[in-house]
């Protein structure tokens, strides 16, 4: 059971790590230069003068992270397609994360771009049948 919940711990903080590096990469850009991309029938791409992101549309975990600036892929994404995770305890420790979540599935995956303020917005709604429900929006 420790060594379960030591498992989980890393992987937040990786989540964490991850999620600040990506505000990182942003911080320094205006909402203008930002581009969003849904031509791709499997990846939708948010796209600056410094990098590219593609996000997986089955699940919104991260594909790759693209230097613009040496056309170099900087991070293979998600690791195992989990863009964040967490672990619910109401009996058993379940752990529940973004790959749980597709487009046609019971957890249903959506997402929608606002041009207007240049945010993408992942919504993840657990299905109301489950026992372990979790609904997020990053």
């Amino acid at each position: 059971m420790l060594n379960f919940l030591s498992t989980m711990l890393n992987r937040s903080a990786k989540v964490i790590f991850l999620a600040a590096m990506l505000i990182g990469l942003v911080a320094h850009v205006s909402a203008q230069d930002i581009t969003f991309d849904d031509s791709d029938p499997t990846i939708m791409r948010l796209v600056n003068t410094s990098y590219e992101i593609g996000f997986r549309k089955s699940n919104g975990s991260i594909a790759y992270i693209r230097d613009q600036g040496t056309g170099n892929v900087i991070s293979q994404g998600s690791r195992f397609e989990q863009l964040w995770g967490t672990v619910a305890f109401s009996g058993n420790p379940v752990y529940i994360g973004a790959a749980n979540y597709s487009p046609s599935g019971a957890n249903k995956f959506d997402y929608e771009w606002n041009e207007n303020n240049s945010t993408l917005s992942l919504q993840y709604t657990a299905d109301s049948n489950a026992r372990e429900r979790i609904n997020v929006t990053v």
